[in-house]
């Protein structure tokens, strides 16, 4: 995993809203035999599918859905909505105008969202 991505997956656990979901990966910690592990391609990592240890892996698509799927329930926002122009975008309207969390990745948009829930 490369560092930038470790780093959204550490801000990402420490949210108070964050929580695993079904369907994420996440890396494989390695005192952790006895867990169930899938390989994803010869040259790949090991991972593990569930929660419980490590970090997400937001190259993911399917953990960067539950993502989306964790900011939306954290601000009560259905229709929130990732977007790309420049830079990757997350944004929803509220009552006073619209809220929006900025990156250069698609997880450090997310991220960002999920980190300023209230």
């Amino acid at each position: 995993m490369n560092p930038e991505l470790e780093e959204l997956g550490r801000r990402a656990v420490a949210c108070r809203h964050w929580r695993w979901m079904y369907g994420m990966l996440y890396n494989h910690p390695k005192d952790r035999p006895d867990s169930a592990l899938r390989p994803r391609g010869p040259n790949a990592p090991i991972i593990k599918c569930g929660p419980g240890g490590g970090l997400p892996i937001f190259s993911d698509p399917a953990t960067l859905g539950c993502l989306l799927a964790l900011v939306r329930e954290a601000w009560g926002k259905p229709h929130a909505y990732v977007e790309y122009s420049d830079k990757w975008k997350v944004a929803f309207y509220c009552d006073v105008g619209t809220h929006a969390f900025s990156s250069t990745t698609e997880a450090g948009a997310l991220v960002a969202a999920l980190e300023a829930a209230p």
